[in-house]
């Protein structure tokens, strides 16, 4: 798991290190590639698992992963440095599969499955049952079961218990594979499917997740909808590879009058996408200078809301007002027809209008109106 100190890590760096030192004193690399393992995990014990053999065959692995070599066939009898003479120059990177699965180092673990906990109370409402939607779940001795063979996985047992007494079990790799390409062999250890497997998908997965679902797979490779796109940086935090960047230039997303209130609540909608500063700025100056100019006189405390303002001298006023001595930049782009009664009507879809340099304020004078409710 990344970000999170473990003994794995610290092997993994190991093994890094040590073949970074022999790339670098150059030498015999047959013989040093045979000790390493040796030297890497000495000892007669093994200290992470059973057998120190079978930390050291893993770690054998390893080192040929990492020096771009492929691995083994268990099945037959192969030195350790078998190949490295052809990997040993300047334009090897690695023998494919770029991602691999060390099968004797994998536990085999269960599939992600859902239990039952002795948190179970038994209770008379018995909410896991009746929420399941394959009748998956009985009880027995006053303790609610679950049979596999029916389950779906759905989660809604899980997310029904009052007592949190059921528990999601998930396999590692099948849950941070973002391309579902992690499955099992006939001996339940991970399998790779590697008609699936040529990029990890996490920026996928971690967008429909958190952010607006601007990414889709195609061809195995990420595809950004620009249109949906909100410049959250959710691709970039998510990828393990760091294939995504951010933009030196900083852009905002403008969103307008959202307004609190028992009465009359409103979700604000999106007005402007990737503005830069001094836009924003003058935005918010001209928005201030719009409140002074229509502020009703005889509002209570000299105080007025300026959504009130905005249903009062309508969207396109406003829209002038703000847009004064305004200059985006190219890739600005305006939303327009924009719904301001924070009800989304059927069929209306905001459209990015995508502007130069210099926008006409008078361009955005025609919005078209709101379908009728069906």
């Amino acid at each position: 798991m990344r970000n999170i100190k473990c003994g794995v890590a610290d092997i993994r760096k190991r093994v890094f290190a040590e073949v970074a030192r022999l790339a670098y004193e150059d030498g015999d690399y047959y013989s040093r590639m045979e000790k390493l393992p040796y030297e890497i995990m000495p000892g007669e014990v093994g200290k992470l698992r059973e057998s120190i053999f079978l930390e050291r065959a893993i770690i054998g692995e390893r080192i040929r992963l990492a020096m771009g070599l492929p691995l083994r066939d268990v099945t037959e009898h192969n030195l350790l440095s078998d190949g490295v003479e052809e990997s040993a120059i300047a334009e090897k990177y690695y023998d494919p599969p770029l991602i691999n699965i060390i099968k004797y180092a994998c536990n085999g673990c269960t599939p992600t499955h859902f239990e039952v906990t002795n948190a179970c109370q038994g209770c008379l409402a018995k909410h896991c049952s009746y929420n399941c939607p394959r009748g998956a779940i009985t009880f027995n001795h006053g303790k609610a079961e679950i049979d596999q063979t029916k389950c779906i996985k759905c989660g809604k047992c899980k997310n029904a218990c009052s007592y949190g007494a059921i528990v999601r079990f998930t396999r590692p790799c099948e849950e941070a594979c973002g391309m579902d390409a992690i499955g099992r062999d006939e001996h339940g250890r991970a399998e790779i499917n590697y008609d699936k497997c040529v990029s990890c998908g996490m920026c996928v997965r971690k967008c429909k997740q958190l952010s607006v679902e601007a990414l889709q797979m195609k061809n195995f490779r990420p595809i950004r909808n620009v249109e949906k796109c909100i410049g959250c940086g959710v691709c970039v935090w998510a990828c393990p590879n760091r294939a995504w960047t951010r933009s030196k230039e900083q852009y905002f997303r403008i969103t307008l009058l959202g307004r609190t209130g028992k009465k009359n609540p409103r979700m604000g909608v999106d007005f402007i996408k990737w503005a830069d500063e001094d836009s924003v700025v003058k935005i918010i100056s001209n928005v201030y200078a719009f409140a002074k100019k229509y502020i009703d006189p005889t509002a209570p405390g000299g105080k007025e809301h300026i959504g009130y303002m905005v249903d009062r001298t309508g969207p396109e006023e406003f829209i002038k007002f703000i847009l004064q001595d305004v200059h985006l930049p190219k890739k600005a782009e305006i939303y327009r027809p924009l719904n301001w009664s924070g009800i989304r009507y059927v069929g209306l879809k905001s459209e990015p209008f995508y502007v130069g340099k210099d926008v006409n304020p008078a361009d955005l004078a025609v919005f078209q109106k709101p379908l009728p409710l069906k």
